[in-house]
């Protein structure tokens, strides 16, 4: 080999070299990726949740009077003892049935009911039989035709042509009260015996101050 073939293949060689050369920061190839945390931190959100406060106002509720808890409290006329000389006021609605015996011998009446309480009651009367009142000095005496037995007299008119009582009457808590008129003519007498809740007391006042006997 001549000396100038031997330069050619030495500047060649060095050129070659130099070509492929290693880039600095080691590794190898392959592009850069940066590091990433796995999971990301978001930012805090503070989520405020305002509730406003709701009332539930029922104004439009509207309340319901039981019609029945009325209508024993307003009173009407019983028109049944008219012809009989009887005035009395009763409960409005209350069911009417004739008094067991009702037509025979001397005595004529009704008993009256609350529907909604059978325990609460009016029994209303007229008798022609005067000599079962009338004493053995021929002035009334009311107390032999107490239609109840236990009653208590609570008073007598000073004509001895009224008279009022009351009792406890058996088989319930309610209370009873009582009164017996006799007529002015010696023709008989009627009565009339009321039995409601003792919380009722007024009602059953009512009641006997409307009742009247006239003949």
């Amino acid at each position: 080999m001549n000396k100038w073939t031997l330069t050619a293949a030495l500047i060649l060689t060095g050129f070659i070299v130099s070509a492929c050369g290693t880039p600095s920061g080691g590794g190898g190839g392959g592009p850069v990726v940066a590091n990433t945390a796995a999971g990301s931190t978001p930012a805090n959100t503070s989520q405020t949740n305002t509730t406003g406060n709701s009332s539930n106002s029922n104004s439009n509720t509207t309340n319901t009077t039981n019609t029945n808890a009325d209508n024993s409290n307003s009173l009407t006329a019983f028109q049944a003892g008219q012809s009989y000389g009887i005035q009395v006021q009763v409960p409005t609605g209350w069911t009417s049935h004739p008094l067991k015996g009702n037509g025979q011998g001397d005595t004529t009446g009704w008993v009256l009911t609350d529907p909604n309480d059978s325990s609460s009651k009016i029994t209303i009367a007229y008798s022609a039989c005067v000599g079962c009142y009338m004493g053995a000095n021929g002035q009334p005496n009311l107390k032999q035709v107490i239609p109840v037995s236990n009653a208590t007299v609570v008073s007598t008119s000073a004509d001895a042509h009224t008279l009022s009582y009351n009792y406890s009457p058996s088989g319930t808590s309610n209370e009873g009260w009582g009164e017996i008129i006799a007529s002015n003519n010696q023709s008989g007498y009627a009565y009339i015996d009321v039995v409601l809740p003792s919380s009722e007391q007024t009602l059953a006042t009512s009641i006997l101050q409307s009742f009247q006997f006239s003949q």
